[in-house]
């Protein structure tokens, strides 16, 4: 591969380490630190130093860690102040335990990404050129102290070792970043060899896609084919994510949707950000930037600015440049940028010492910086501001919004979000603007105590909650405040009825039986009740339960949604209500009362009053005295209650008699 276009060019590009191009090297570490031209109301300070610098990443902590080329690492604390503290001891992570590295033309100590469960296992994964046995790149994974300092001593793991490298020192790759999957991205340089990026037999020129598992670093539903190239990966080379790469030694993944976005250095003629994508083919060398248009199968770049002509440059044209670098989506935890800049992708060019941002939704690009010094590398902090790491400035710049701004909504709560009756919901915001942003959750427009941050939780949400509105107002000091839309809870009832208990009819000595029918969000609770009094319902068990009109009721199975209902008649009481309560979790709800009906003269329990009821009442009748050692058991014909089978409860059999049937 031929090192320059024209002999200005290449000697730019060829010296400035860990790039596709770049300035001398004693330039890079002798010029002084110019400041960058920034759009009105913006400014930027040197929070450290790093000589240098090839990346940085902040941890979730809030920490940033500078890489340094030579294979040191320093930390920096500031939680978002103007002022740092390198924390390093001797201004090295790995302090107590060395990284050897092969640091020739762009090698070295070149990416770095943090664990998703960083908080708990404290693991960070590095890429660098390893030395032994031969020259190669390498993934290890490191575990950092308590406090983020430094390195564990002997914690380093290999996660995967990559192609040996040939002589040559250029397009080594770099970067790594978790998807939003939880897998590693790992982006890896041509060895400057261009056929490397369209062969499936090595990784060089490609993305990798790796199980941040050292024992299983290779994920099964990696691509196995890949546009315009025979056959499919085997052995580590199943790592292969996408193809086609000349250089992508830097590239970001955009928080929420997991965009990604990939640089990708040009040889003579263009420089590339490209949509990642699994299976993706991005055509080098067969295609660099959009020449020659129409390949089949290969995946062009979305933004492409020309090296000399920027009337070419796509897809806003006015400038050009030669070694892009760097990239950062504006998303993030806090937004302190105006609103127009939320979502928009950073990015710059170290050769022409510019950044520029992209906007997706219009497909556009505008200026946003000129003189940035090399720029290789650029982070959204936590606290909102630009940073971005400079060669030539031999450090890291913060770059902030100086004006007071108002709140702004990023992101509206959902508009419409369900519940089941006592679970859990929560309605959120992502708002921006200057300063500290206080927030206050409504009800209905009406404040709800304590619920004073970007999200709210309804913790237990009844049914007098359904068809609320839930919204926010946001403040900060800077009129005005700002209102989000309203979200409705819609709650549903944790159990619901959809089969009532039917009336049913019982002998004296006999039951009934009385079911419900029901669902819920969950495993369900039966209580059958009778009722004893207005307004009073007493609980039903398997043993007799006594009444205040002096009889006994039980159920057979009162903890089931199906239950045999018996009851002892009280003395002219004919009929009682019973009904089920269904619970689940912590809502109940109660059935329809259904009415338990005593046919007293259906003696025998045949459900019907006849003949043979009326032979059963005439020998009680004739005994009188319930007591007496002859009655039928239970007394069956005194059907009033009163221990005595006289004239009334024969009024009360005639009249049951008449009409034959039970009620």
């Amino acid at each position: 591969m031929p090192l320059a276009i024209d002999a200005v060019v290449r000697s730019v590009r060829a010296r400035l380490i860990h790039l596709a191009s770049g300035i001398a090297a004693s330039a890079v570490l002798c010029a002084p630190a110019l400041a960058a031209t920034l759009p009105a109301n913006f400014a930027e300070n040197k929070i450290g130093t790093a000589n240098s610098g090839t990346a940085m990443q902040f941890s979730p902590d809030g920490k940033l860690y500078v890489l340094e080329q030579g294979g040191t690492m320093k930390v920096f604390s500031g939680s978002g102040a103007t002022t740092w503290t390198q924390i390093a001891p001797s201004g090295n992570f790995f302090t107590g335990s060395t990284l050897t590295v092969s640091s020739a033309g762009e090698r070295g100590l070149l990416g770095i990404a943090f664990d998703p469960d960083f908080a708990n296992n404290r693991y960070l994964y590095c890429y660098y050129t390893a030395t032994t046995p031969a020259v190669h790149n390498r993934v290890s994974r490191f575990t950092a102290s308590a406090d983020g300092s430094q390195v564990v001593a002997g914690s380093e793991v290999t996660l995967m070792d990559l192609d040996n490298l040939s002589s040559a020192t250029n397009h080594n790759g770099g970067a790594i970043h978790f998807g939003i999957d939880g897998k590693l991205y790992v982006a890896i340089g041509d060895n400057a060899n261009g056929p490397n990026a369209q062969s499936l037999n090595n990784r060089h020129g490609k993305m990798l896609r790796l199980n941040p598992n050292p024992a299983n670093p290779i994920p099964t539903d990696n691509p196995t084919s890949f546009p315009n190239i025979a056959g499919s990966p085997t052995g580590n080379n199943r790592a292969i994510w996408a193809v086609g790469l000349r250089n992508p030694f830097t590239f970001a993944i955009q928080p929420g949707t997991g965009r990604m976005y990939i640089n990708d250095v040009g040889e003579g003629t263009w420089e590339e950000v490209s949509l990642g994508a699994a299976g993706a083919n991005f055509g080098w060398r067969t295609v660099e930037g959009p020449n020659p248009a129409g390949v089949a199968g290969m995946t062009y770049p979305f933004l492409a600015y020309h090296h000399s002509n920027g009337a070419l440059t796509f897809p806003t044209p006015g400038y050009t440049g030669n070694v892009i670098a760097g990239g950062t989506f504006y998303n993030g935890a806090n937004y302190t940028f105006p609103a127009d800049y939320v979502g928009d992708y950073f990015f710059g060019d170290s050769g022409s010492s510019w950044i520029r941002r992209y906007d997706h939704a219009t497909n556009t690009v505008a200026s946003f910086a000129t003189g940035s010094g090399n720029a290789v590398d650029f982070k959204t902090g936590p606290d909102g501001c630009l940073y971005y790491l400079s060669r030539s400035g031999t450090g890291v710049y913060r770059v902030r919004y100086t004006q007071p701004i108002a709140p702004y909504i990023v992101t509206q709560p959902a508009s419409n979000l369900a519940a089941n009756e006592c679970g859990t919901v929560t309605f959120s915001v992502v708002a921006g603007g200057s300063g500290t942003l206080a927030y206050q959750w409504q009800k209905n427009t009406i404040d709800i105590p304590g619920a004073n941050g970007p999200s709210y939780t309804v913790a237990s949400a009844s049914l007098d909650d359904d068809g609320a509105a839930f919204r926010v107002v946001i403040s900060n000091g800077t009129s005005p405040d700002t209102t989000s839309n309203a979200g409705t809870l819609a709650v549903s009832p944790a159990a619901s009825i959809s089969a009532q208990p039917s009336d049913a009819t019982s002998c004296p000595n006999g039951s009934a039986t009385f079911s419900v029918g029901a669902s819920g969000t969950g495993p369900l609770a039966y209580e059958w009740q009778i009722q004893t009094a207005p307004n009073t319902w007493t609980t039903l068990e398997s043993q007799p339960i006594a009444l205040p009109c002096g009889g006994t009721a039980q159920a057979g199975t009162p903890t089931d949604a199906s239950t045999s209902i018996s009851v002892a008649a009280c003395a002219g009481v004919d009929s009682y209500l019973v009904r089920c309560v269904v619970s689940s979790g912590c809502a109940e709800i109660a059935s329809d009362p259904a009415t338990l009906n005593f046919c007293r003269a259906d003696l025998n329990c045949d459900s019907t009053v006849e003949d043979a009821d009326f032979t059963i009442f005439a020998e009680a009748y004739n005994l009188l005295d319930c007591a007496d050692a002859g009655m039928p058991a239970g007394c069956p014909a005194d059907l009033n209650n009163d221990d005595l089978v006289d004239d009334a409860d024969f009024v009360i059999f005639v009249t049951a008699y008449d009409a034959l049937l039970c009620p």
